[in-house]
């Protein structure tokens, strides 16, 4: 960044990005918070944001910046996906099989679909003991 300049979203954005890449999950929270700060109806950065909360195994705070991300767009499947696994790992399966259900009814098909399945499927296999945690895979994307 130049001197002088203000630090736009997108620098908070593309910090955050690489600091992501790199592991330092903790700076990333920090510099993807001023993101969303700067844009505050894009779901895309508060959903960046979910997912370093997650890297970090902040899961309360992952949870309700979800919640957040899909009150601004329902329709957002990644967002459906992490939190279903997220209260999948919280013991809330009841609530995640309806995050799993509504990433299969807003995208049937792709990676998100079948990650839904797999985990729709894990809960179908022991109706009596559900699964514990979620599949070990919290998702490695960001949406830049």
């Amino acid at each position: 960044m130049r001197r002088g300049r203000r630090p736009t979203p997108w620098d908070h954005s593309t910090l955050g990005a690489h600091l992501y890449r790199i592991g330092a999950y903790d700076l990333t929270v920090s510099e993807l918070r001023k993101a969303a700060r700067l844009l505050p109806d894009r779901p895309t950065a508060y959903y960046n944001l979910a997912c370093a909360y997650a890297a970090c195994r902040r899961v309360e705070e992952a949870i309700a910046v979800l919640r957040h991300v899909i009150s601004l767009d329902a329709g957002h499947t990644k967002a459906h996906l992490l939190l279903g696994q997220l209260l999948t790992a919280r013991g809330e399966h009841s609530a995640a099989r309806l995050e799993f259900e509504a990433v299969l009814a807003l995208q049937p098909v792709g990676p998100d679909a079948e990650h839904a399945r797999h985990e729709l499927t894990r809960f179908e296999a022991s109706p009596t003991q559900q699964p514990e945690g979620g599949s070990g895979n919290l998702p490695s994307f960001l949406t830049w």
